[in-house]
C-alpha cells in the first residue's frame, strides 16, 4: 500500500511537471518584460478637453507610439420640461436622461509594434490604445442635488428630486400655494385625482425611465440611468422683476457636473517572436560559390550553402488566455479622474448652464 501511494505521488508530480512545461519551456527570445511594462503603464499625459458648446473629451497618449485615444464624458439631457414657461411659486418639472449623442470613443489605429529597438525580437500585432469610463465619486454641497454620479446645481432657486426626496409643502402643497388648487378646466394644472403638483408632472412627455442608449457597456462601465425620478426647480421670485415677459437676463441657472474615472489599456491580438531558421541547400550550380562541400551526398550535388531565413512565429494570443502576462480583461489601468460641467438643453443645444426664466404669475392666474 505504501509503494502504491508513493507511485501515485510520483505520477502526480510528473504530471505537474508536464503541465508546467509549456510555460517554463517558452522560447527564450520571447521578451515579455516590455509587454508587462506596457500593460502596467498604457498611456501618459491624460487631459480633459472642454468646450462651452460640446461634450468634454478625455484623451491619453500611448506610451508605445505617442498616438492619442479619446472618449467623451456623457452629458445629462433635459429632454422635456413642464410647464414650458416657469412661473413664480409654481414648480417646474424637468426630465433628464443621458444624451446618447454625447457617447463615443476613438481608439488609436491598430498597428504592428516591434521591440526592442535596433534588432527587434518581438512583435505585437494590431496593438492599440483603448479608453473606458466608470462613474466617479461625488461630493455635493448641501444646496446641490446628487443623482447617480451627477451633481445638479440650481443657482438662486431650489431643486428637488421627485420621489427620492420628500417635496416640501411650500413647493407642492395646495393648502399653502393656492395657485396649485386651480383646476385644469379653469386654466390651472389640477386634474381629477391629481395630488399636489402631479398634474404638472403629467404634462412631461413619456421618455423611458431607463436608458438603453447608455453606450457601449464595455466602454461606459456601471453607468446607470440618470433619472430615478423627475427633477423640480422652484422659486418664489421673478427672474426678470415681474415684467410679464420672458425676454431679459435670466437670474436662475441650472448646471450639471458629471464625475468620472477613466481607465486605459494597451492591447494587441497576437504576440509573435523572431526565429532564425538555417537550412542547407546543395546544387551543382554552386560549384563556384559554395559554403562547403559535402562528399557524403555523392552522387547527388555536393556543393552546399547555408541559407538563413527569419520567421515571426506566434508566441501567444492574449484574448485566447494563453499569454504568460494574462488576459486583456485584467489590463485596464485607472489613469485619470475628474468632472465635466455640461448639459444638453431641451432645444438640443449643449451649454454649461441652462438659463431658466421665472415670471410673476399672480397677474396672470389667480384662484376664483
Amino acid at each position: 500500500m505504501k509503494f502504491k501511494y508513493l507511485f501515485g505521488l510520483f505520477a502526480l508530480l510528473f504530471l505537474g511537471l508536464l503541465i508546467a512545461a509549456p510555460v517554463d519551456a517558452r522560447p527564450s527570445s520571447a521578451n515579455i518584460t516590455h509587454a508587462v511594462e506596457l500593460i502596467a503603464n498604457p498611456c501618459t499625459s491624460p487631459d480633459i478637453r472642454t468646450s462651452s458648446s460640446s461634450p468634454a473629451l478625455v484623451t491619453c497618449e500611448s506610451t508605445a507610439d505617442g498616438l492619442h485615444a479619446f472618449i467623451s464624458v456623457p452629458v445629462p439631457y433635459i429632454v422635456d420640461r413642464a410647464p414650458n414657461l416657469s412661473l413664480v411659486s409654481i414648480p417646474t418639472f424637468h426630465r433628464l436622461i443621458w444624451d446618447s449623442d454625447s457617447l463615443g470613443y476613438i481608439d488609436t489605429r491598430p498597428q504592428i509594434y516591434a521591440y526592442p529597438g535596433g534588432d527587434p525580437t518581438d512583435r505585437l500585432i494590431n496593438m492599440r490604445l483603448e479608453l473606458r469610463m466608470k462613474p466617479g465619486e461625488i461630493s455635493p454641497a448641501t444646496d446641490e442635488l446628487p443623482i447617480e454620479n451627477v451633481v445638479l446645481n440650481a443657482a438662486r432657486f431650489s431643486i428637488y428630486s421627485v420621489g427620492s426626496n420628500e417635496i416640501p409643502d411650500y413647493v407642492c402643497g395646495q393648502e399653502w400655494n393656492t395657485l396649485l388648487s386651480v383646476p385644469a378646466k379653469q386654466g390651472g394644472f389640477v386634474r381629477a385625482g391629481d395630488n399636489e403638483c402631479r398634474g404638472i408632472q403629467s404634462l412631461l412627455e413619456d421618455y423611458p425611465p431607463s436608458a438603453p442608449e447608455l453606450g457601449d457597456p464595455n466602454r461606459y462601465v456601471d453607468w446607470k440611468p440618470l433619472v430615478p425620478s423627475d427633477v423640480i426647480t422652484f422659486t418664489p421670485y421673478a427672474s426678470i422683476r415681474g415684467t410679464g415677459t420672458d425676454r431679459g437676463s435670466p437670474a436662475f441657472q441650472l448646471s450639471a457636473s458629471t464625475s468620472f474615472v477613466m481607465e486605459a489599456r494597451l492591447v494587441w491580438d497576437e504576440h509573435r517572436e523572431k526565429r532564425t531558421v538555417e537550412e542547407t541547400v546543395c546544387d551543382w550550380s554552386y560549384w563556384d560559390d559554395y559554403d562547403f562541400i559535402d562528399w557524403d551526398r555523392w552522387p547527388n550535388p555536393v556543393f552546399c550553402r547555408r541559407e538563413v531565413s527569419v520567421e515571426w512565429a506566434r508566441f501567444c494570443r492574449p484574448f485566447s488566455g494563453d499569454c504568460p502576462y494574462g488576459n486583456p480583461d485584467d489590463w485596464w489601468q485607472p489613469v485619470a479622474e475628474g468632472t465635466a460641467v455640461m448639459l444638453r438643453r431641451p432645444d438640443g443645444t449643449y451649454a454649461q448652464t441652462y438659463d431658466i426664466v421665472s415670471v410673476q404669475s399672480q397677474p396672470l392666474l389667480t384662484p376664483p
